[in-house]
């Protein structure tokens, strides 16, 4: 499937950029709750669970491939220490799981009042492998009940979609 190369934002795979950005919406409007220097995001605790999510992603990845190396050194080398290490590496695998699962239900949780909070949760539900249900769901939800979408997309007249 072809990705847009000019917008990292766009891409199918990769969620760097985004992700970042929502990390700074998020951090930016703790600021602002902290300084009282401006009005907080409101979806800023969902863009904080969001970019996690992605980074959270990445670590299963790497723990998964940490335990097929280690499952593959135990079954061909068979020896106690490489049975110990596949061991670690289950468990970390398993927590890291946990954490993410857990993550998704957070966000699920949450309900995304902007287009930012609809674009985490469309960016967590992409970059889970089993296309976390609950989360897609609940992103349909929002989506719904969008009064700023439904406005866009049911126009009274014609020139009035933006």
């Amino acid at each position: 499937m072809p990705t847009a190369k000019s917008d990292p934002t766009t891409s199918s795979t990769d969620f760097t950029a985004a992700i970042g950005r929502m990390r700074a919406i998020a951090t930016q409007s703790a600021d602002h709750l902290l300084l009282g220097d401006g009005p907080p995001h409101p979806d800023a605790a969902l863009l904080d669970i969001c970019a996690e999510i992605g980074h959270q992603r990445r670590v299963a990845d790497a723990a998964a491939q940490r335990w097929r190396e280690a499952d593959r050194a135990a079954r061909f080398r068979k020896t106690e220490a490489d049975r110990t290490t596949k061991d670690a590496c289950d468990k970390d695998y398993t927590a890291t799981g946990q954490k993410y699962a857990h993550l998704l239900r957070a966000a699920a949780k949450l309900k995304a009042t902007t287009a930012a909070g609809i674009y985490a949760k469309a960016i967590a539900v992409r970059s889970s492998k089993t296309g976390a249900a609950y989360l897609a769901t609940s992103m349909a939800d929002d989506l719904i009940a969008c009064e700023e979408l439904r406005q866009t997309l049911w126009a009274t007249n014609e020139g009035d979609a933006a």
